[in-house]
């Protein structure tokens, strides 16, 4: 790092605003150099909370150990905020040293107030400094009752790592009391791990026996799970009763488990080729890929919901067995009915799978159901294959002539993905027209769509729309022109800073600030100014906005002088 730079940022933990010096140990904490690590200390008692924050999480990942003793003092000041506690707590653990563990074990003591933020922090830390004399501490933890933050879950995982076998009785007693009455899922899966680490055989006993009887589908779900990878040959009989499961979720779970369960028997020779064949068998028969399709269109059915359920769901079974997800998707890719075939593109996009583009192109011909329209649109934009620019422009013209807002909307957002430039045309019509209301909803993703494209033909119809009558448009015009950094926007933002919206002209600030354009210095300087005489409660968004702005602009200058001189 360029010393001219480091000296600005140490002189700017000296200065008088607090923003300043905020800016400043976050800039520090990026570049980690360690003539940075004492300022920082002396910053630890600044009067700003938002600077003792960033200090406080920022000392740990210096490795300086002068930081230890400051954040001792800080941990142990009860007056100090919980959440620059809990992050001096946890930069103690990164630091490792174990001069901490005693100064951490009372932090783990229980109180009625508070979100209990350093007592999580504190737990999470101890357990990774491997300390066992706070075991018995962590234990006491686990007893505490609802509601309180991450202590519990944190103390979980700790007595895992710490791998003393004092835990696993009082684990045993947790993991069952976050199973029923109330499913706890984090807490009841951090004692699963923890259990798990410390090698105790009756967590699987209890699974297999709890299986067969389990018709509460997240339970069976989770033991389906632990059971596919532990690698235990009595498991394979409560899996394969799983496959007929009333849930397919927990049918698709109890297969992707048994095959897990049975590679793994292979390896370790408890189990032969004729077991393998047979147990794919019964997956084979069970048509599990249905009952996967089956499972996220019951996720996708309530429209109002959203994607979000479906998506999760995804991302769980990626984790677990991407490779076997993806392989009961391309069994489904070519069924006739055209709602298994269309789900079945579907999840494979957001999977990554490019072999969906094409299955999800003939759908889109196909489809007619404007909701199922939009999804497969989102679906091609997040492959982002080139492919679809062609049909995502057809589906963009026909929703303007049929003045269909939403599909417009996923057109255009989908064109945005895809970031082919043969869009930008008929994406900058779209910042012309008006026929989508006084909100201007397809104008917006427009605008936002052509940011993303980075195309220099956008510069100047963005910064006419920083004119717009509608304010989201301008807006997201803002933001566009942000991502295209072309400096010929700084005037036009400049002129939006006296628009009559707070938020737009707060967010021109934010994008002057980011650009760097030193042009931007002397009207913002003076905006301040004028915000500093009105002294109202409703301009303080912005005084912030702008002090942090005019931070990042002559932190821009020192590097353009550098580069010069280089």
């Amino acid at each position: 790092m360029n010393q001219k730079r480091l000296m600005w940022l140490l002189e700017q933990l000296q200065s008088p605003d607090e923003v300043a010096r905020w800016s400043a140990t976050e800039q520090l904490a990026q570049l980690q150099s360690k003539e940075s690590a004492l300022p920082l200390l002396h910053r630890l008692t600044d009067s700003d909370f938002r600077v003792r924050l960033r200090v406080a999480r920022a000392l740990g990942h210096l490795g300086d150990g002068r930081a230890v003793e400051p954040l001792i003092a800080c941990v142990r000041n009860e007056e100090e905020d919980d959440d620059v506690r809990a992050a001096a707590a946890r930069s103690l653990g990164d630091l490792g040293d174990v001069r901490t563990v005693e100064s951490l074990i009372p932090c783990l003591q229980r109180s009625d107030e508070g979100p209990h933020r350093t007592a999580a922090a504190a737990a999470e830390a101890l357990g990774r400094l491997g300390d066992r004399r706070v075991v018995e501490p962590l234990l006491v933890c686990l007893q505490w009752e609802l509601p309180w933050g991450y202590v519990r879950q944190n103390a979980a995982q700790a007595l895992g790592q710490l791998g003393d076998r004092r835990a696993v009785e009082p684990l045993l007693t947790f993991f069952q009391a976050t199973s029923a009455p109330f499913f706890i899922p984090n807490e009841n899966q951090a004692a699963l791990q923890a259990l798990e680490q410390l090698g105790d055989r009756r967590i699987v006993d209890f699974l297999i026996a709890d299986l067969p009887h389990q018709h509460v589908p997240p339970l069976q779900i989770r033991d389906a799970k632990a059971l596919g990878q532990w690698g235990n040959a009595r498991a394979v009989d409560p899996l394969v009763t799983c496959l007929q499961a009333r849930e397919p979720f927990v049918r698709v779970w109890a297969a992707l488990a048994l095959e897990m369960l049975v590679a793994r028997l292979q390896e370790q020779k408890e189990a032969g080729d004729w077991q393998a064949a047979a147990v794919h068998r019964l997956i084979e028969e069970a048509h599990v890929g249905e009952s996967l399709i089956a499972a996220l269109n019951q996720l996708l059915a309530p429209v109002h919901v959203g994607l979000r359920p479906a998506l999760m769901a995804l991302e769980d079974l990626k984790q677990f067995n991407l490779a076997r997800s993806v392989e009961l998707l391309l069994s489904c890719l070519q069924d006739p009915r055209l709602e298994i075939g269309e789900t079945a593109a579907w999840a494979l996009a957001y999977l990554g799978d490019i072999r969906a583009v094409e299955p999800l192109l003939a759908c889109l011909r196909q489809e007619q159901n404007i909701t199922k329209r939009m999804r497969i649109m989102g679906a091609l934009g997040q492959l982002g294959d080139g492919r679809a620019v062609e049909p995502l422009l057809a589906c963009l013209s026909q929703a303007q002539r049929a003045h269909e807002r939403s599909s417009a909307v996923s057109a255009v957002q989908a064109l945005g993905q895809v970031g082919n430039e043969r869009a930008t045309g008929p994406l900058l019509a779209c910042l012309e027209g008006e026929w989508d209301g006084p909100t201007r909803p397809v104008g917006v993703e427009a605008a936002q769509a052509l940011g993303r494209l980075r195309n220099a033909r956008a510069v100047e119809p963005l910064c006419t729309h920083l004119q717009d009558r509608s304010p989201e448009v301008r807006r997201a015009a803002s933001r566009a022109l942000e991502q295209l950094g072309d400096h010929r926007a700084v005037e036009p933002l400049l002129t939006s800073l006296r628009d009559p919206d707070p938020g737009i002209r707060e967010e021109a600030v934010r994008v002057l600030g980011q650009m760097g354009d030193a042009r931007a210095i002397t009207p913002l300087r003076a905006l301040l100014g004028s915000l500093d005489a009105e002294r109202l409660s409703s301009s303080q968004g912005m005084d912030l906005a702008v002090r942090q702005a005019l931070f990042q602009l002559e932190w821009a200058q020192i590097d353009d002088g550098q580069e010069d001189q280089a």
